[in-house]
Parts: structure tokens; sequence; C-alpha cells
């Protein structure tokens, strides 16, 4: 892979974005964003293709594949020895939001940001009418096969009249489990 030379930007923000810019062209989406996640808002040093080991700080920080990745696309060899990593926060946050399942809650967690933030861009999306996932999700999980015949079978022997503690002894199941069977069917007029 031959090396390119970095472009020169008039404005200082946009030299801030060139060499993150530039490693969203060559190495991909995935790898600039991986890269503002776990060092976005931070100047990174680059060491020379060299002295790279799986042991540098920048290889423990970001994976030595990715660290040697951008080490070998953007080298102190084309001019740059640091740069200023952007948190990419507009992108990152859209990309969350636009997931099905996640709570503006997990999505402040997984930003660091605060929840009023992810409310913020939440209503600007509806606004702008862009599809924002929905964050609603059952509340409790459904039972698997085994576990749904496990209820059924201390259900039956609650009907028959075995006691709670010869069923937890025999079934060898937590007293707390067949009791609240045992609730749930006195509340439905079952035992």
């Amino acid at each position: 892979m031959k090396k390119q030379r970095l472009i020169a930007y008039a404005g200082a923000e946009d030299k801030e974005w060139a060499v993150v810019t530039q490693i969203r062209e060559l190495l991909g989406d995935d790898a600039a964003e991986e890269l503002a996640t776990i060092c976005g808002g931070e100047r990174i040093r680059l060491p020379s293709p060299a002295k790279l080991t799986p042991e540098h700080p920048l290889a423990l920080r970001l994976g030595y594949q990715l660290a040697r990745r951008i080490v070998d696309t953007i080298s102190p060899a084309t001019g740059v020895s640091s740069f200023y990593v952007p948190k990419l926060l507009p992108i990152r946050l859209s990309r969350l939001l636009r997931e099905d399942g996640l709570t503006s809650r997990e999505i402040a967690q997984r930003l660091m940001i605060s929840q009023r933030t992810v409310f913020r861009y939440r209503q600007r999306f509806k606004e702008q009418k862009i599809q924002v996932g929905e964050p609603s999700r059952p509340r409790s999980p459904p039972l698997t096969k085994q576990a749904e015949r496990g209820r059924q079978i201390v259900e039956t022997l609650l009907a028959e009249g075995h006691s709670p503690s010869q069923i937890r002894d025999i079934l060898n199941v937590p007293g707390e489990v067949i009791l609240t069977i045992r609730a749930h069917l006195h509340k439905e007029g079952k035992s």
C-alpha cells in the first residue's frame, strides 16, 4: 500500500479532521469509528512503523491490528507524528439512535454523554423526519422450553397436594421458585 501525503486544509477545524478523514477514506468508516470510540477527544502520538510493537501503548489501547493499520497508513514519514482524534459524536450518536432496543440511558452510557444530549438529538431527528429506533423492549424475556416445562411440573405437583418442601427436595429447586409459583397459582385460584 502506497502512503499518501496529507492534504493541507485552510481552516483550523478542517486540520483536526484531516487525518481522521484520511483514515476513513483509506481504512473505512469502521476503523475511524473504532479509533474515535477509544481515543475520541485526545491527541495521540504515532510511533514510527519500526517502533510499533504489540507492547506499545498505542497498540495496547487500540489493539495491535488497528494500530498497525493506522501507523502504516499515516506514519511519521508523511510528516504527521501526532494528531487530534475528534469524538465523531454526531455520526456515532445517529448510528446508535437508529438501532432498535437501545434506551437513551444506554446510548448516553456508551458514548459517555448526558441523557439530555441524547434526548435533544432524538427530538431533532424526529423533527427532521429521520427514522429513530424504538427504545421499547419486552420487560422480561420469554421462558425457554426447559424453564416452561419445569414450571409446568412444579404446578402439577403443587396441584396434586405435594408440599413445597417435598418438591424442593425432590427436584433440587430453590424454595423461593416454588413459593413464587405457588403464590401465582393461588392468585389464579388454582390452589
